[in-house]
C-alpha cells in the first residue's frame, strides 16, 4: 500500500510537472502571439503613415499641375478675346481641354483616401491623363506659334 501511495504520487508529480511544462509552453506561445500583433500593428501603422505621407505629396503635385492648367487655359482665354482668328479655331478645343481639367480636379478630389487597396494603378492612370492633358495644352501652343 505505502509502494502504491508513492506510486500514486510519484506519478502525479511526473503529471502535475509535464502540465506545468506545458501551461508554461502555452505562455510562452501566447506571449509569441502577443508579441507578434504588436509587431503586426507596428508595421500597419507604419504603412498607413507612409501612405498617407505618399497621398499628400501626390495630391500637393496634382493641384499644382492643376492650377497650372489653368492658367494656362486663362491664357487661352485671353487671347480669345483679342484674336479673332484664335478665338473661332480654338474655342472648342480650349473648352475641351477645361472641361478635362475640371475632370481631373474632381477626380482627385473624389479619390480621397477610398483609393488605398488599388493606389498605385490610381496614380498611375491619373498621371497618365495629367499628362496627357498637359500634352495638349502645350500642342495647342505650339500649333499657334507656327
Amino acid at each position: 500500500m505505502k509502494q502504491t501511495c508513492s506510486v500514486l504520487a510519484l506519478t502525479m508529480m511526473m503529471v502535475g510537472g509535464f502540465l506545468a511544462g506545458c501551461e508554461s509552453s502555452s505562455e510562452k506561445k501566447i506571449e509569441n502571439a502577443a508579441d507578434n500583433v504588436i509587431e503586426a500593428q507596428k508595421d500597419l501603422d507604419a504603412a498607413e503613415k507612409a501612405y498617407a505621407e505618399e497621398w499628400e505629396k501626390f495630391r500637393l503635385e496634382t493641384e499644382q499641375r492643376i492650377a497650372s492648367n489653368e492658367n494656362e487655359i486663362l491664357t487661352y482665354r485671353e487671347r480669345e478675346k483679342t484674336d479673332k482668328e484664335f478665338s473661332k479655331k480654338y474655342r472648342e478645343t480650349i473648352d475641351r481641354l477645361e472641361a478635362k481639367n475640371e475632370e481631373m480636379k474632381e477626380k482627385m478630389r473624389n479619390a480621397r483616401e477610398n483609393t488605398k487597396d488599388n493606389w498605385e494603378e490610381f496614380k498611375r492612370e491619373f498621371n497618365h491623363d495629367m499628362d496627357e492633358l498637359g500634352t495638349a495644352l502645350k500642342d495647342l501652343t505650339r500649333d499657334n506659334k507656327n
